[in-house]
């Protein structure tokens, strides 16, 4: 409780207007006759902002008209509550003007009289009075009048104005807050395209312009504005950055050099041009150039120039090379035998050009040959010998050369032909032993004559090679020996004899047809089908049926054909699969979609592995490849089917398709009924609760009803109750609904009847009961709509707790609690915020000092239970009775306070202290008339009423 007196916020008359109409009503009485009541009236309103949101705490003043002129100072001031309403009540007949403003400084509205204007009422208006008889005085609503937009601060651009810096640009500063913003780019007068960033990144199409910014802000209600920053200067060209370019490779005639640029300005154009003697070289313009003899004796250098839109061309010229140097390939005559003297020439070199000479064996140095001439010896047999030239000359490049390989000894051997004889198989050339690391050729004859085509080591027989005699020539060559041709002896005949082929599927039931080709004129062919390998009894047809007997099987056929004066040939047709047993899958489960159908392949050939493909009406199901599927909304009214492909390593894969279901059925939603939480009075909100749908995610709607009647727009979980529904009874019907599934609704059992909004609940307001703990000293921000109720602290520490309410200006309001507790612990309650119109105004928050945990609870002053005969300790409690004298005992040792918070007439609510005594007593007390608060402070006590 406040022990600050304020005036009084209900005082609606000055001191000298009251002092004059109290005058006015003076009448011949005794010197002891009761003062006149003064008639009253009442103003209520609202405020809102120009989007019609309502104005929170605004703050409301009334002016009076006196004698035909308006007093300087407002008669009365109130503040809005969180709806944007406002009250003056027990108001004097008169004329008056009403003023609202925001409470937040610097607002974004202006000060606004009724009705919405910026100016006040002139007194003889007529429009913007508000004349109060002894009746009350509604809607008296004031929309709040938006400040004009202005920039406070121009939008300002940092940074380079050339080419390929990027500019930045502030948004600038205004007097109203909540707008937004958008930015515009220009290049002179013309808006760049895209160009709406805080940024702008400068291109060659801005060289020479000026570059400027346009914000433009606009916030419902208030309107919108534009503003430019200042030009930058004119934009300059961007400059390149380039290296020095290189060249690589070595300058002699013939060779390719490449210029490497370095690195340069991302974006920038390289071009090329190749210098002789620092002269440009006609068309060689490219990144690399080939050294011709007429560069032979120049020194070569590359010129890069580098450009770029919007920015200055740049030229490089690299370091010049050594000069041009021409190189002649070295020779070498002679005989290669050992003892055999051999000779190295050079070859045309640049002029004046001095010679190192050093021969290689197998590439490597000859120790001690660096001649011109060199004798082999028994250490150069089967070896490579070669000479390296080095040529040096002053000004040039050395550069060394060395000469084509030798040749060496060769060993040979006269091949052998192997294979059958017959049109289409292989036949293999035997080449014995050659030198190692000898090449070998190859060359088929036909009766003696070359095969065009024929070198490779394997020749397959064709028509054409049909009765005739087939040889090989081998020619084996290595770098160093003399090549060396041998030829094999001739074959006999060659004859036609296919390998056969099978047609039709490896799966049980099918039948197998032998292919057995086209064979020499005049030859008998035989047939035999084998089942791994071994001849399956009786199967000596060109056709078998295949059986239970060959599942996982392999089935081959052999055609054997004979002729007279030819070789006897057999042939088998190739490898195939096995042989696998199929069956036709079919489907189980209830066709209905959120139920799962699973597939049942049949009997298969053992080991099979079986994937699936759910089909929709014939087509696959994407993603749908398991054994089971659950059916979906996609599958509402179309027929299901399985793919089942069956596999199995070296078995024939194998494909079945089930019967189609029958057209698949609506699911039907799993639902419960709702129920209804909440307080059944005027202001509570009543929440529903849906309860579990399913199967997934179900969307749910639901529609509150008054007594069975919808209530419009009442579509939420949430349904705040309102006096049309008082005596009434309240459901709610939710529906749910799924893609694929029956739409479903459930409604709730009724509510009780709805009882009127109780007086508390119409003077302090209703609210869900808050909680908030902590540890220790703290200050505890109360949130809005909660600054005004009952404040119920628990204290788990052994030392002080005490509790302080403060306004929103962290000023002092009321001692809540002041308390020592020991090792008990301290459980109270008492009243907080605007609950005594006369003094009290709302809490913002709570100043906590205590020695170890606590709780504290905030409930709506509507929520007290009834004051009861007897209790223990503190408490807050509702007292509806009427005026009357009632006994109080209290049982106790410490501090025994009673204090009564009643209706009052004038304030709203007024205050009483009841009883202040110190440890046990009783006695007979007056309590004013309900509906009212009793707050009872009983240190560690017990306390009795008698009525």
């Amino acid at each position: 409780m406040s022990t600050t007196p304020r005036a009084r916020s209900g005082a609606l008359i000055s001191t000298a207007a009251l002092a004059g109409l109290l005058a006015s009503m003076v009448v011949a009485t005794p010197a002891l006759a009761e003062e006149p009541t003064l008639p009253t009236g009442s103003i209520t309103g609202s405020v809102h902002d120009v989007v019609e949101a309502a104005v929170d705490a605004a703050h409301v003043e009334l002016f009076a008209l006196v004698d035909g002129a308006w007093m300087p100072e407002p008669t009365a001031e109130t503040t809005t509550d969180v709806n944007g309403d406002y009250a003056f009540d027990a108001v004097a007949e008169g004329t008056y003007a009403v003023r609202a403003a925001e409470a937040v400084e610097p607002s974004d509205f202006l000060p606004t009289w009724y009705p919405s204007t910026e100016t006040m009422p002139a007194v003889d208006a007529t429009d913007g009075l508000v004349i109060v008889e002894a009746t009350p005085v509604d809607d008296i609503d004031i929309v709040l009048v938006a400040s004009s937009i202005e920039a406070t601060v121009l939008p300002q651009i940092s940074g380079t104005a050339q080419v390929g810096a990027t500019l930045t640009a502030t948004d600038g500063e205004w007097n109203v807050s909540g707008l937004s913003l958008s930015r515009q780019w220009f290049r002179g007068t013309t808006a760049v395209a895209g160009a709406t960033g805080t940024t702008y990144a400068l291109g060659a199409a801005d060289l020479g312009q000026i570059i400027s910014v346009t914000v433009s802000v606009a916030r419902d209600g208030f309107g919108s504005a534009a503003v430019s920053s200042a030009p930058t200067a004119a934009v300059a060209a961007g400059t390149i950055s380039g290296a020095t370019p290189t060249v690589s490779g070595t300058p002699t005639v013939g060779t390719t050099l490449t210029a490497r640029p370095g690195t340069w300005t991302s974006g920038t154009t390289i071009a090329y041009q190749w210098l002789r003697n620092g002269v440009a070289i006609s068309g060689a313009i490219n990144s690399t150039y080939k050294l011709t003899a007429t560069d032979a004796t120049t020194a070569i250098a590359v010129r890069v120039t580098g450009t770029k839109s919007g920015y200055t061309t740049v030229t490089k010229t690299s370091a010049a090379t050594l000069k041009v140097a021409t190189v002649g390939t070295p020779k070498v005559t002679g005989t290669y035998t050992v003892g055999e003297t051999l000779t190295a020439t050079a070859g045309t070199w640049t002029s004046s050009t001095s010679f190192a000479f050093q021969w290689l064996r197998d590439g490597n140095p000859i120790s001690g040959a660096t001649a011109s001439s060199y004798k082999l010896t028994s250490s150069d047999n089967a070896k490579v010998v070669t000479v390296q030239v080095t040529g040096t000359k002053a000004g040039y490049p050395t550069v060394v050369r060395t000469s084509a390989t030798s040749v060496k000894t060769v060993t040979a051997a006269t091949p052998k032909v192997s294979g059958t004889l017959a049109v289409g198989q292989k036949l293999t050339a035997t080449t014995g032993t050659w030198t190692s690391g000898t090449t070998l050729a190859y060359q088929w004859l036909r009766n003696g004559k070359a095969i065009t085509g024929a070198t490779k080591s394997t020749y397959s027989l064709t028509s054409t090679d049909v009765g005739t005699a087939i040889s090989v020539k081998v020619t084996g060559t290595q770098p160093g020996f003399a090549t060396i041709s041998k030829t094999s002896s001739a074959t006999l005949k060659v004859q036609t004899a296919p390998r056969p082929t099978v047609s039709g599927s490896m799966v049980v039931g099918t039948t197998l047809t032998a292919k057995p080709g086209t064979w020499t004129t005049g030859a008998t062919l035989s047939y035999r089908w084998l089942r791994d390998g071994t001849a399956i009894t009786g199967a000596t047809k060109s056709t078998y049926t295949l059986t239970s007997g060959d599942s996982g099987r392999l089935i081959t056929v052999r055609v054997t054909g004979t002729k007279s004066g030819y070789a006897t040939i057999a042939q088998i047709s190739a490898n195939t699969t096995r042989t696998m047993l199929a069956a036709t899958p079919t489907i189980t489960g209830i066709t209905k979609v959120g139920s799962t159908l699973t597939a049942k392949p049949g009997t298969w050939t053992s080991g099979t592995t079986f994937t699936y493909v759910w089909l929709r009406d014939g087509a696959s199901i994407s993603g749908a490849t398991s054994s089971t599927y659950k059916l979906t909304a996609s599958d509402r009214d179309k027929h299901i089917s399985v793919k089942v492909t069956g596999r199995q390593s070296g078995v024939t894969t194998a494909t079945r398709t089930s019967s189609k279901t029958a057209a698949i059925a609506a699911g039907t939603l799993t639902t419960s009924t709702p129920t209804i939480s909440g307080t059944r009075r005027v202001a509570y909100t009543l929440t529903a609760k849906a309860g579990t749908w399913g199967p997934g995610t179900v969307s749910l709607k639901y529609q509150w009803y008054r007594s069975g009647t919808a209530i419009t727009n009442a579509t939420k979980s949430t349904y705040k109750l309102g006096s049309g529904d008082i005596g009434r009874t309240i459901t709610v019907k939710v529906t749910g609904s799924k893609s694929g599934y029956t739409t479903a609704s459930k409604t709730s059992a009724p509510t009780g009847t709805i009882a009127k909004a109780t007086w508390y609940g119409q003077e302090f307001g209703v609210f869900t009961t808050r909680t908030i703990s902590g540890y220790g000293n703290d200050i505890v921000s109360v949130p809005a709509g909660v600054r005004t109720g009952v404040i119920t602290a628990d204290f788990d520490g052994g030392g002080n707790f005490i509790v302080v309410s403060l306004d929103s200006s962290y000023e002092y309001q009321d001692l809540l609690f002041n308390e020592i507790a020991y090792s008990a612990g301290f459980t109270g309650a008492t009243v907080y915020g605007d609950v005594d119109k006369y003094f009290d105004e709302p809490t913002s928050y709570f100043e906590i000092e205590a020695d170890g945990a606590w709780t504290i609870k905030l409930s709506a002053i509507d929520t007290a239970k009834s004051l009861p005969g007897s209790a223990y300790g503190p408490g807050v409690y509702k007292y509806d009775g009427g005026t009357r004298t009632v006994g109080l005992s209290y049982y106790g040792e410490g501090n025994f306070i009673v204090e009564q918070y009643y209706k009052d007439s004038y304030y709203g609510t007024d205050w009483d202290l009841i009883v202040n005594e110190i440890g046990a007593t009783s006695g007979n007390y007056a309590l004013h008339g309900g509906p009212s608060i009793i707050v009872i402070t009983a240190d560690e006590g017990a306390w009795q009423t008698f009525r």
